[in-house]
């Protein structure tokens, strides 16, 4: 034993309740972004100008696999090391981790230069948006940057349990990015170039405030001149599989952008990449619940064995989907009016493109809880090689329908629905039963409820669009408010328990006494 360290975790229900409010406001922040800067950058970029933006971030986003490696073993070396109250331990874990993100942000730098004057080759550029390109990969790759080294600092975060910090510092980048945005969008020149800029400089701002909570907490956890090559290699292996499995669903994020512009054109790509904020919203919003239910089970495990770990997470699927259903149905189901309202009438006739990129997310989302389950009972590597098989018959596929038939953009999103729910709705569910012993019934019977829903809900919820002539906000705001109800309440009691629905009640209730406390 070294000492004690005066940082140290708040595990309280008040906390709990705080994590997850502010994390909930973080995910309500990036949405209002996303959803009045996408048609904001349209009218001042154009379509094809503005699709350079997500599909750079696309492209770039491949290399954030070199955090993933460092993130999934530094924290929880360091935790275990604080506990443990060997502080000497985790000042060395802390600086070969430091040092070591140093050192692969400057491969990843180089790797941007290359990235970026190779981009004509990679991507189909707009004519005159060449320079654009070039700026757009240098900034994403150097926030990219700016990231990786924030992993390390931001142990004081994770090992305190202040992820109502991080949601905090969450808000603040994304407040700072999108007022940066419209001033030099607006103020300063109407091109790509200006969003990449903005990116880079929000990121410092992160950076700035991660360094200044770690000082606050653990101002004696100071980085050392040494690195520990057997540490660092340590932390690469312990996170191997995980990023196996990061890399196989960064293709079902990312991929689509990518291909639409390179088979089909930069305009499709630009129609494609502004369309995909809303499966990113939902995606996001299932990672937020997902998180709730997956901190637990490590302790689960130990104390109740695979039987308890399987029950919960069983029951962890049921919520997702209830939860997931319903921003699942409210999109897909006002997808005509939605598109128009938000981008114009140009790309109004995009709307099935829009509805065909959500629906699938209602049912495989909900098995997210299942591959948190088997990553606790160290089934990486089973789980990355199946993600991974299932990321490449998503290409295999989007190739195969465009170059085959007419579909187009369609074609992708058609093959990218298929693959995910390959993977989410059965392959998962599969070796989760074969892993634990779960019933077929209780695996599946979640999903396929879930699915039913999802279809049924964006069919009624177009078919009264068209039918009732939805064409102003007001109306949009009424439907959407409809299909809220009626999905929150088919799932709540069509998907869950009578025991799941006291269970919510009881979680419900001590986060909001923990928030009062």
């Amino acid at each position: 034993m070294t000492g004690q360290c005066r940082a140290v975790p708040d595990l309280a229900p008040r906390q709990f309740g705080k994590n997850l409010a502010v994390n909930i406001a973080s995910l309500g922040t990036s949405t209002l972004v996303g959803f009045f800067l996408a048609p904001f950058l349209v009218r001042k970029l154009g379509v094809a100008g503005y699709g350079l933006v997500p599909l750079t971030y696309s492209i770039v986003n491949y290399l954030y696999v070199a955090n993933v490696a460092l993130n999934a073993a530094t924290a929880r070396n360091i935790s275990i090391a604080l506990t443990r109250g060997d502080r000497a331990q985790a000042i060395d874990i802390f600086s070969t981790a430091l040092w070591g993100s140093l050192a692969l942000g400057v491969v990843l730098l180089v790797i941007g230069v290359g990235l970026s004057f190779s981009a004509p080759s990679l991507i189909r550029i707009p004519a005159g948006f060449e320079p654009d390109a070039r700026v757009l990969l240098m900034a994403a790759t150097a926030n990219l940057v700016l990231v990786l080294v924030s992993s390390p600092l931001s142990v004081a975060i994770y090992y305190t349990n202040r992820l109502d910090k991080k949601g905090q510092i969450e808000i603040v980048n994304r407040v700072v990015n999108v007022g940066l945005v419209v001033f030099l969008v607006t103020a300063v020149s109407a091109r790509p170039a200006m969003v990449g800029l903005a990116l880079l400089a929000s990121g410092i701002v992160s950076l700035l405030q991660t360094v200044t909570w770690l000082m606050r907490r653990m101002p004696w956890l100071k980085p050392r001149l040494m690195f520990d090559r057997e540490v660092f290699v340590d932390l690469l292996q312990f996170g191997g599989w995980s990023v196996v499995a990061f890399t196989g669903n960064m293709v079902f994020l990312t991929i689509d952008v990518i291909l639409v512009n390179r088979l089909i054109g930069p305009v499709e790509g630009g129609i494609y990449g502004a369309l995909m904020q809303w499966p990113t919203m939902i995606r996001a919003l299932a990672t937020t619940v997902a998180s709730v239910f997956s901190q637990p089970m490590a302790h689960i495990y130990a104390k109740d064995g695979p039987e308890g770990l399987s029950r919960h997470s069983v029951r962890a699927v049921r919520i997702l989907a209830a939860v997931v259903l319903v921003p699942t149905v409210v999109v897909a189901g006002s997808a005509r009016p939605l598109l128009k309202l938000w981008l114009g009438e140009a790309i109004a006739p995009w709307w099935p493109l829009l509805l065909l990129v959500i629906v699938h997310l209602g049912y495989n989302l909900a098995t997210m809880p299942l591959v948190t389950a088997l990553q606790t009972v160290r089934k990486v590597r089973a789980i990355g090689m199946i993600t991974c098989l299932a990321g490449v018959l998503d290409v295999g596929l989007a190739v195969l329908v465009v170059r085959t038939t007419t579909l187009g953009a369609y074609g992708v999103a058609l093959a990218s629905a298929a693959a995910f729910t390959l993977l989410g709705a059965v392959l998962m569910p599969l070796y989760a039963k074969t892993v634990f012993g779960i019933p077929a019934r209780a695996t599946f019977s979640p999903v396929v409820k879930a699915a039913s829903l999802a279809i049924v809900g964006a069919l009624v919820g177009n078919v009264i669009s068209v039918s009732c002539g939805v064409s102003g906000w007001r109306q949009l705001l009424a439907l959407a408010s409809a299909l809220t109800a009626t999905t929150a309440a088919s799932s709540f009691y069509f998907v869950l328990s009578a025991a799941d629905r006291d269970s919510i009640r009881r979680m419900l209730a001590e986060s909001m006494r923990g928030l009062k406390a």
